[in-house]
């Protein structure tokens, strides 16, 4: 038996809606022997007509990365919630990417790079094999403000080591904050949506060693995270007559009213899909905003899918583009 929980107090209701929708359709769920657990396949369709609402989405492309509204918001959560014990426990990857910005949320037992970044539209999955003889149990349960994740099992014949994260070319973020004209949300809502933090490329490795003379299993998982700069965006939809954007940005910017010193303000596109190519093989993954924290769930642009022998080695560039 194995556990993981994470708060999302502060969270926004939409994310609070879609973590609590997606832990519930994953609790009773059983990966028999010789199974392979797909988080899609389980969670269904992540659409508004299935029941989620909208959160946002991180979109990379030519012009670097920003957040915008997408649908299913905060699932990811979910998803890394499930990750940890499943990691903890050894048993092996079928599938992982990860998020574009490092949440420190997501560290578990003191370790960062362990987050999956899920997102069905664009064939990003969280797949994991139970090569045992008997079947895993995955029951979930959420309260006010926590999600909680427990697998129930007969424990694997194995042992599990795993090294200290190996952390290189930490990249520190743009101190200065940024403000968004968002036409999505009514004006004068106002939601934190990043926070500066630093980039840096991490590796951790885990050791599952068998019990009699089998060969161990080495996971090399690797990931690289982009620095993130702290971003807010400004509902502008309904705004009255008479009343200025550019002073809602600023209030945010520059609260003092130093406007000299503020920052510039860049605004997103107010058309139904962002502009940029979507990639070939996945791109897309959903989150919600958390105050004061960094998105909860993204994708990275250089994220690939990873098995306990083969890490990543390239990446496609990732681009969110929301339903109409």
């Amino acid at each position: 038996m194995s556990h993981r929980c994470h708060p999302f107090s502060g969270s926004i209701p939409e994310k609070v809606w879609n973590i609590r929708l997606a832990a519930e359709r994953l609790n009773g769920v059983v990966v028999p022997p010789g199974g392979v657990f797909s988080f899609n396949n389980e969670v269904g369709r992540t659409t508004l007509e299935s029941g989620f609402k909208w959160g946002y989405g991180i979109a990379s492309g030519q012009d670097g990365v920003h957040t915008i509204p997408s649908v299913a918001g905060g699932i990811c959560q979910v998803a890394t919630t499930l990750f940890h014990p499943v990691f903890w426990a050894g048993y092996p990857l079928e599938e992982r990417y990860w998020h574009l910005y490092w949440i420190p949320a997501y560290t578990s037992r003191g370790v960062v790079g362990l987050d999956v970044t899920v997102d069905e539209d664009s064939n990003l999955d969280f797949k994991w094999i139970n090569p045992t003889d008997d079947y895993v149990l995955i029951q979930t349960s959420t309260d006010s403000d926590t999600i909680y994740v427990s697998l129930y099992g007969k424990k694997p014949a194995w042992k599990v080591e795993t090294l200290a994260p190996v952390m290189a070319n930490r990249v520190p973020p743009d101190p200065k904050p940024m403000a968004e004209a968002e036409p999505t949300l009514p004006w004068g809502r106002t939601v934190a949506v990043q926070a500066a933090r630093d980039g840096f490329d991490v590796t951790v490795t885990r050791r599952v060693i068998p019990a009699g003379d089998g060969e161990p299993r080495t996971l090399n998982l690797r990931s690289r995270y982009a620095p993130a700069q702290t971003l807010t965006l400004v509902g502008t939809a309904g705004i009255p007559a008479g009343a200025s954007v550019e002073e809602a940005l600023g209030r945010i910017l520059d609260p003092q009213g130093a406007a000299q010193n503020r920052p510039a303000v860049q605004a997103t596109p107010t058309g139904p899909e962002q502009s940029g190519t979507p990639p070939q093989t996945g791109a897309t993954a959903v989150i919600a905003a958390t105050p004061g924290s960094t998105p909860g769930s993204t994708p990275g642009p250089t994220s690939q899918p990873v098995t306990p022998t083969t890490p990543p080695t390239s990446a496609p560039t990732a681009t969110v583009r929301p339903a109409p």
